[in-house]
């Protein structure tokens, strides 16, 4: 076998396994989410819930929507982490908040001022995107649920 043709063998076998890494770690089916005013109930919680499932995320969250709009947040793998908000309303409030120097962030739900409730994590170990989508998510319950 020619010196030429061995080098182009070891070159193609480089970019067939260099093209194959670059693919691992990427969904392939994720669907971009498009979050507008109007969503439905059921939209709001699918949407969350694909944000919670992604595989990047340490802990995955689950998120479930009661017809008065009451929020059930679950997390795997933070000790059966399991919060519920009851109907959200203007009182609430929703912050975003980056976790050291990671580049990741979490996304809490504080109680109206005076109440006995402390904050509540809704998503942590999120990017940038996925939290502020979570939040926006969040902040736009009142505005549905009041309807």
């Amino acid at each position: 076998m020619s010196l030429t043709r061995l080098f182009a063998r070891r070159v193609a076998c480089s970019l067939v396994l260099a093209l194959a890494g670059c693919a691992d770690g990427y969904p392939s089916n994720d669907e971009p989410l498009a979050l507008v005013f109007g969503m439905d109930l059921g939209q709001v919680e699918q949407a969350m819930n694909q944000i919670g499932a992604h595989r990047y995320l340490e802990h995955r969250w689950q998120y479930r929507l009661d017809k008065r709009c009451g929020l059930q947040v679950k997390s795997k793998g933070l000790d059966r982490y399991s919060v519920e908000l009851s109907a959200p309303h203007a009182g609430w409030s929703t912050t975003m908040q980056p976790e050291g120097e990671t580049g990741l962030h979490s996304v809490s739900v504080h109680p109206e001022a005076g109440s006995e409730l402390s904050a509540m994590t809704v998503i942590a170990g999120a990017n940038w995107s996925d939290a502020s989508q979570i939040k926006w998510l969040i902040d736009y319950l009142p505005m549905l649920c009041t309807e």
